[in-house]
C-alpha cells in the first residue's frame, strides 16, 4: 500500500508541474475564474485555472458528495482551433 501511495504522489507531482494553469498565475486574478460556485444543492463547484497563455487552461469540477452526477453540465469558454 505504501508503494502505491508513493507512486500516486509521484504521478500527481508530475501532473502538477506539467499543467502550468495549476500554479503559474497563482497570485494573479487572471489565473482563476469561477464557472459556478453556487451549486450548493448538489455540493458541486466548478472553476477554470489559466496559465500565462489564455488558451492553456484547466476546467476543474469538484463534487463534494458520494453521489454520481451523470450528465452534469457546466459552461466553458469557446474552444477555437481544435
Amino acid at each position: 500500500m505504501h508503494s502505491k501511495f508513493n507512486y500516486f504522489v509521484k504521478e500527481l507531482n508530475h501532473f502538477y508541474l506539467r499543467e502550468q494553469g495549476l500554479w503559474e498565475l497563482d497570485h494573479q486574478k487572471q489565473g482563476f475564474e469561477w464557472i459556478d460556485p453556487h451549486d450548493f444543492e448538489q455540493s458541486v463547484i466548478s472553476f477554470i485555472r489559466y496559465s500565462s497563455d489564455p488558451k492553456d487552461y484547466l476546467i476543474i469540477v469538484c463534487n463534494f458528495t458520494p453521489v454520481v452526477r451523470n450528465e452534469y453540465r457546466i459552461g466553458v469558454p469557446q474552444l477555437q482551433d481544435i
